[in-house]
């Protein structure tokens, strides 16, 4: 792929990444303003409704003529909506700026091109593997001993690789070499399947990091 050749031309080295500061996007901007100003709206338009008398309701009760009064009101819900957008807005950089926002690794190797959906979805069901699957893939133990490895664990119930060393069916090598597949993370894999290379994952892990966030 593309960007798998032009690799060696992205900064392998997180240092010289730089940090981008979250993004809130002009259809998010515009729709957030509006319900801030239709919130503020309905809320006079209830305190003038049970409460004609209060200080909140006489903000639109200034002036002898309609329109003044309308136009007033306008202002000042306005401004008041701006005022708490604005608000809102710095709140929500704050937020994408946080743990909870960074991107999965998985959607930032999709987006930059380093592989198709199929290759990403195979990578993932990788990462689910259990032990007894991950030896049988391997080719170090064969799905008839690992049916009957699993029928022995509901009498028994202790973990999965114990009883197959019980049965002799497995190795204590085998075992905490399958128990190492199933902790190897996305990155990991996708860097053990040539997919990715060692700079290729850091480039891709500051992207993860420091890249842009959008709402």
């Amino acid at each position: 792929m593309d960007a798998q050749r032009n690799a060696s031309s992205k900064m392998p080295i997180l240092i010289f990444i730089p940090k981008c500061e979250p993004e809130i996007t002009p259809k998010t901007n515009m729709f957030l303003f509006i319900a801030h100003f239709y919130a503020l709206l309905l809320i006079y338009l209830a305190i003038a409704s049970f409460s004609p008398g209060s200080s909140i309701a006489q903000l639109g009760a200034d002036f002898d003529d309609f329109w003044k009064n309308f136009v007033l009101l306008s202002f000042i819900l306005l401004i008041a909506a701006l005022t708490l957008h604005v608000l809102t807005c710095f709140s929500l950089k704050i937020l994408l700026s946080t743990k909870w926002f960074k991107p999965k690794l998985g959607n930032v190797v999709l987006r930059e091109g380093y592989l198709t959906k199929e290759q990403l979805n195979e990578a993932l069901d990788e990462q689910r593997l259990r032990i007894g699957e991950i030896l049988v893939q391997s080719g170090r133990l064969s799905n008839e001993r690992l049916n009957q490895t699993l029928e022995r664990q509901k009498k028994v119930y202790a973990p999965l690789g114990q009883i197959l060393k019980d049965l002799g069916y497995a190795t204590s090598e085998d075992v905490e070499w399958a128990l190492s597949k199933m902790g190897r993370k996305l990155g990991e894999i996708l860097r053990e399947k040539r997919i990715l290379t060692t700079e290729d994952l850091a480039w891709l892990l500051g992207q993860q990091k420091f890249g842009p966030r959008r709402l």
